[in-house]
């Protein structure tokens, strides 16, 4: 991954007697992501079936995630902390600590520096100790951790991601499309020997419509013609309460599958996971 990473793009890869560059595979996979997923994507994961291998799914995100890390590491956009290692989760390492310390050349200084590799200890102890260095160095990046989160194991806490996992994926290229604390430090407090993690915030108000914005600060996002448009906060550009609520679900995962393909009406029920019966609250509480 190092060698790719910082190879500018010109990594060659092989299939048979021919080869391109990583940069030229990147953008024709870019490009059937973009216009055509819905055709060669199917196309090729009948191929693979034929020749008894897995659905391709959103495995081919990692060649997108790899030239976002060539871009990161030369310099032309800022990176995020999450997202090497959202793609060293799903590569093979010969040590499970590798996950995290195979890349500490790579990462940040801010959060590299905070790390000091320990192949004698328990792999819980390392990968608990990594998650506080991201939330010590990632300031109001650090509660991305949590979106890496997935079904918690028995000797690491809940909110410590499990790098072993290769089979959890994230949308939107690897990269964290939430800014809860924008500009603000986070109030993070980690207790009972690290087993437990308290966060402190306040909710504002409730979402009434949800406009066009993307994370590259450098592009400007062309509206188009059936876009929503924002509103001021007094009306729901949707119509109904309904129409909202779908909008704001299908944002949730980019109203894709984990395969790759649209997502069903059945994924609706998220929001009662997120929501549940309580609802919106104003006043400031703490998260466990």
């Amino acid at each position: 991954m190092q060698e790719i990473a910082l190879g500018a793009g010109m990594t060659s890869v092989l299939c048979g007697h021919e080869a391109v560059t990583l940069e030229q595979l990147f953008a024709a996979i870019f490009t059937f992501d973009e216009h055509n997923i819905d055709i060669v994507f199917p196309l090729i994961d009948k191929e693979r079936k034929e020749i008894g291998l897995p659905p391709l799914g959103l495995q081919r995100n990692r060649i997108i995630h790899l030239n976002e890390e060539q871009a990161v590491q030369s310099g032309t956009i800022d990176g995020q902390f999450i997202c090497i290692l959202d793609l060293s989760r799903k590569s093979l390492a010969t040590d499970p600590k590798d996950k995290v310390y195979g890349l500490l050349g790579l990462m940040d200084p801010s959060l590299a520096g905070l790390i000091e590799p320990d192949y004698e200890a328990p792999l819980s102890k390392v990968y608990t100790g990594f998650a506080k260095a991201i939330i010590v160095a990632g300031e109001g990046e650090s509660l991305g951790i949590f979106e890496q989160c997935t079904w918690p194991r028995n000797d690491i806490p809940s909110w410590v991601p499990d790098w072993t996992n290769k089979n959890h994926y994230r949308l939107f290229s690897g990269r964290s499309t939430y800014k809860a604390f924008m500009s603000m430090k986070p109030q993070i407090k980690i207790l009972d020997h690290d087993r437990r993690l308290s966060t402190l915030g306040y909710s504002l108000g409730r979402i009434d419509s949800l406009g066009i914005s993307y994370y590259e600060d450098s592009i400007e996002a062309k509206v188009e013609t059936d876009c929503m448009v924002q509103t001021k906060g007094s009306n729901n550009v949707y119509g109904t309460t309904e129409r909202l609520r779908e909008a704001l679900w299908r944002t949730f995962v980019g109203n894709r599958t984990p395969n790759g393909r649209l997502v069903p009406d059945s994924y609706s029920l998220l929001l009662e996971c997120v929501s549940g019966s309580g609802g919106p609250k104003t006043q400031p509480r703490d998260n466990l």
